[in-house]
């Protein structure tokens, strides 16, 4: 693994930047229209940390020497749950008002969200306990999936929290064993943009 810049509290400011800008934007502080603007300009923020601690491309999971085995079970967790979805749907359990047509909105979603959200809670959190001695890999998949959960706070549902808790635990048990940013951006995509078109959530 590549040598990275010395820091003692990258671990801290992952964490203040995976909390902070979440719980303003549910406290009202930052207005809810901006929540994609926001995401993007914590996004931008984070690749330019990550060049400074000079995490490489593998340590960040952005690489394709296991891209097939992290799309096989991606994949398969996208189909079990998308089938599960389905279910729910043809049965009557749904919450909210699904976007039940395609827009810009999805193509944003599924090309920019999902991968920037990806890129924050999954390679780079993990890219940044990995370097610490006492993160074991249930930590970082438990506190990966804790602050990827916590993101669906401003929904005030906590049957969402719930689930992105279940997904963000998945995602991370995949991720830590074919750790690739691009299968579980897939996936995330795939997964989210589904539960929003049918109302789930």
């Amino acid at each position: 693994m590549q040598k990275t810049h010395p820091t003692h509290y990258g671990h801290l400011i992952v964490a203040f930047v995976a909390v902070l800008p979440t719980t303003l934007l549910w406290l009202g502080i930052i207005p809810y229209s901006l929540r994609f603007w926001l995401l993007m300009i914590l996004s931008f923020a984070m690749v330019f940390y990550a060049v400074w601690r000079q995490f490489s491309l593998a340590d960040l999971g952005i690489r394709t020497d296991n891209l097939r085995p992290a799309l096989k079970w991606n994949m398969l967790f996208t189909t079990l749950l998308v089938a599960a979805m389905a279910i729910a749907y043809s049965n009557g359990f749904v919450r909210f008002e699904g976007q039940n047509q395609l827009n810009w909105f999805f193509l944003f979603y599924i090309v920019l969200s999902s991968p920037a959200q990806e890129f924050i809670y999954r390679s780079l959190i993990f890219a940044e306990l990995k370097h610490h001695r006492f993160a074991s890999p249930v930590a970082i998949v438990i506190l990966s999936a804790l602050n990827f959960s916590y993101l669906h706070v401003f929904y005030n549902d906590w049957i969402t929290l719930l689930v992105t808790l279940f997904m963000g635990v998945i995602w991370g048990i995949i991720y830590h064993h074919h750790p690739n940013w691009l299968s579980v951006s897939l996936s995330h995509a795939l997964l989210g943009a589904s539960a929003i078109f049918i109302g789930l959530i």
